[in-house]
C-alpha cells in the first residue's frame, strides 16, 4: 500500500485506486506477485465504498512520512523483499501465536478526546503509541502479555483498544491493570492517528 504512487505512475491503477489493467505485478524481487484485482481497498465491503478506503489508505501513507519508524506485524525472514523495499518499517512479528487464525473485523468508533489532552501533559518524545488498526484481534493471553510488557517498560503509553479487540478478556484483570498503570498509561477505544503523530 505504501507504493500507491508508483502503482499510479506505472498505470496499474488510477488515482481512485481502480485497476487500469487486469494484470499481475511484483513490487520487488522476492516479494509475491499480486494481481491488480487483489488490492485490499478493492476487496473491502461494498464497491461504492471502496474509494473511501483507498482515500484513507492514501492519507495514512502520508502520515508514515512524518514518523521516524513504523512497526509492522511481520518478520524479516518471512518477507525479506518487503523489508528491503521498505526500510522505514520495523518488522516485530509475528504477533499471533503459531497456528492461530483470526477473522478480520472492523468498526468505526467515536474518537476519545482524552488522548490528546493526556498527550499534551507528557514530555515530548516520551510516549509509546500502540495501535493495531481496525482489523486485528488478540486473544486474552496475547492482550495480557502486551499489556504487561507495556507496564514493564516504565514508559508512558497511549494504547488504542477497540471494544472488540479481545473477546473474552477478563474485566477484573483489565480493571486491575488500569489501576497499576494509572497516570502513566492510557487506554482509549479510538483516537486520531494524525493527532497523535503530530502531538
Amino acid at each position: 500500500m505504501i507504493k500507491i504512487p508508483e502503482l499510479i505512475e506505472d498505470g496499474l491503477i488510477d488515482d481512485k485506486g481502480l485497476p487500469r489493467r487486469q494484470e499481475t505485478f511484483q513490487l520487488a524481487p522476492r516479494m509475491p506477485a499480486l494481481h491488480t484485482s487483489q488490492l485490499s481497498w478493492n476487496n473491502a465491503g461494498a464497491p461504492e465504498g471502496q474509494h473511501i478506503i483507498f482515500d484513507l489508505v492514501t492519507r495514512n501513507n502520508k502520515l508514515n512520512d512524518l514518523a521516524e519508524m513504523t512497526v509492522g506485524n511481520s518478520f524479516h525472514e518471512a518477507e525479506p523483499g518487503a523489508c528491503k523495499l521498505f526500510p522505514g518499517i520495523l518488522p516485530i512479528g509475528p504477533l499471533f501465536a503459531d497456528g492461530e487464525f483470526r477473522k478480520p473485523v472492523g468498526s468505526f468508533l467515536p474518537e476519545d478526546e482524552r488522548c490528546v489532552k493526556w498527550l499534551d501533559a507528557q514530555p515530548d518524545g516520551s510516549v509509546v503509541y500502540v495501535a493495531f488498526g481496525s482489523m486485528a484481534i488478540f486473544d486474552p493471553r496475547q492482550f495480557e502479555e502486551l499489556a504487561e510488557g507495556l507496564e514493564l517498560t516504565g514508559c508512558p503509553f497511549l494504547w488504542v483498544v477497540r471494544p472488540d479487540f479481545t473477546p473474552g478478556l477478563s474485566k477484573a484483570w483489565l480493571a486491575e491493570f488500569h489501576q497499576r498503570v494509572a497516570g502513566r498509561g492510557i487506554i482509549v477505544s479510538w483516537c486520531s492517528r494524525q493527532q497523535v503523530t503530530l502531538n
